[in-house]
């Protein structure tokens, strides 16, 4: 009895994987291109913008916030390059495979985003990703805020910058000086999620407001929540558009803003000569502007 010899079967090659068979443009280009570099990207987006809404909305510090968008920008670059390279590749074989218009368009719009990348990279999203991560390190708007009272015991004062701390540092404050009417102001702005936090605890507590010195950009959320509001002779008040961090060039109406000088009663006039004042200028206006615009009460 005889029997046949099999002749053993080659081992077959080790998986490469999703990552490295898309890098060398083993899939489709319809896919590498709308699946792996349009909807993997649009993905992305949409899960850091979720997580950042997140942190945002839980009053997180503003590092984690910038720590946030740095993560999200290097997680864009290298997600964008593995796509860009491996839809490349995969249009470089439409090449010799017939596909010769679609391999040479996506080229082509490849070729236009890797350009608009590095200008932007050169350009604007240097300055935006040197003060993000400055941030992280700890960087904090003007001098060290500082949050006391007065020798009468019903006046709070707060110098400074409007820093993270500031208003939980004011509560504490008022909790233990119950006696405080009235909160003085003498900043030159800073965080602006820090400023709608000080005009929740003085509309909370009721307080009136007062400044002899500065008061500038965010400094005027709380300023505007109080009940009166009065300004010594040597007041400066200013006002300008808000700017997120790295930001630059003008940007637009803020409604959250426009609200808040609605509810304080600024009338129309007033509140569309701030919202044209970019974040890179200031408008001070004077004690007359100040009365017919609502912001002082007397």
């Amino acid at each position: 009895m005889s029997s046949s010899l099999r002749r053993p079967r080659p081992p077959r090659p080790p998986s490469r994987g999703f990552i490295l068979r898309h890098l060398s443009g083993e899939y489709s280009l319809a896919r590498s291109f709308w699946i792996h570099t349009v909807l993997i990207s649009m993905l992305l987006t949409a899960g850091a913008l979720a997580s950042l809404s997140y942190l945002s909305a839980h009053n997180s510090p503003v590092r984690w916030l910038s720590l946030g968008v740095l993560a999200f920008e290097l997680a864009s670059l290298l997600v964008w390059g593995w796509a860009v390279i491996g839809t490349t590749m995969s249009a470089l074989k439409g090449l010799f495979s017939g596909s010769i218009l679609w391999s040479v368009l996506a080229i082509l719009f490849l070729a236009s985003g890797v350009f608009s990348i590095l200008r932007s990279l050169a350009t604007e999203m240097r300055p935006f990703i040197a003060e993000h991560w400055a941030v992280v390190q700890g960087e904090q708007p003007g001098d060290q805020v500082i949050v006391t009272y007065d020798a009468s015991h019903q006046r709070a004062v707060l110098t400074g910058g409007i820093q993270e701390g500031a208003a939980a540092s004011l509560e504490r404050l008022l909790r233990s000086e119950p006696a405080i009417l009235e909160l003085q102001l003498d900043s030159p702005g800073g965080w602006l999620r820090e400023g709608e936090r000080l005009a929740e605890i003085v509309s909370r507590y009721n307080l009136k407001t007062y400044t002899n010195g500065t008061c500038m950009s965010s400094c005027t959320l709380p300023f505007l929540a109080g009940i009166q509001r009065t300004a010594g002779p040597s007041a400066r008040i200013g006002f300008h558009q808000s700017r997120g961090i790295g930001e630059s060039g003008p940007k637009g109406t803020d409604h959250t803003l426009i609200a808040i000088y609605k509810k304080a009663g600024l009338n129309d006039e007033f509140i569309r000569r701030i919202d044209a004042t970019p974040s890179s200028s200031i408008w001070v206006p004077t004690r007359a502007e100040l009365l017919a615009g609502h912001v002082l009460t007397r």
